[in-house]
């Protein structure tokens, strides 16, 4: 792609964007000045008003506009998501060539059991327990 085509592209995003923003925002002031100016309802109940009746004509009137500002969202996300995917890839292939210490991967875990294999004084209790339960059931 070139630079000219990228720029054209992000400016018809921000485009969609903004006019999906000044639709929905006029749209808001309509009907906020139609409830103030043909209803009993005044103030803080009018801005609530017209919250809850501009939002459901927008839904229906402004799909199209609202469409076109989620595929803008979608591209964004998606392109956020590949970057941390290739990030995360990169970082793992990093751990990995620096996890080889030279031992192969069975012997560091037979190690690792061989160490949980000694007796502690924890472990040697629950012995006599078990041997003086055994010999009290007999």
């Amino acid at each position: 792609m070139t630079d000219s085509h990228q720029t054209g592209t992000t400016g018809s995003k921000a485009l969609a964007i903004l006019v999906y923003t000044l639709l929905r925002v006029g749209l808001f002031v309509v009907v906020w000045l139609l409830i103030e100016l043909l209803t009993p309802i005044y103030g803080v109940w009018a801005l609530v008003a017209a919250i809850l009746v501009s939002g459901a004509i927008s839904i229906v009137v402004l799909d199209r506009q609202r469409g076109a500002v989620g595929s803008v969202a979608a591209g964004f996300f998606g392109r956020l998501n590949a970057r941390i995917e290739a990030s995360a890839r990169a970082e793992d292939d990093d751990n990995g060539d620096d996890s080889s210490s030279g031992q192969p991967e069975s012997q560091s875990e037979d190690q690792a059991v061989g160490q949980q294999e000694d007796a502690g004084p924890l472990q040697g209790r629950d012995q006599l327990r078990s041997e003086r339960t055994a010999s009290d059931d007999s």
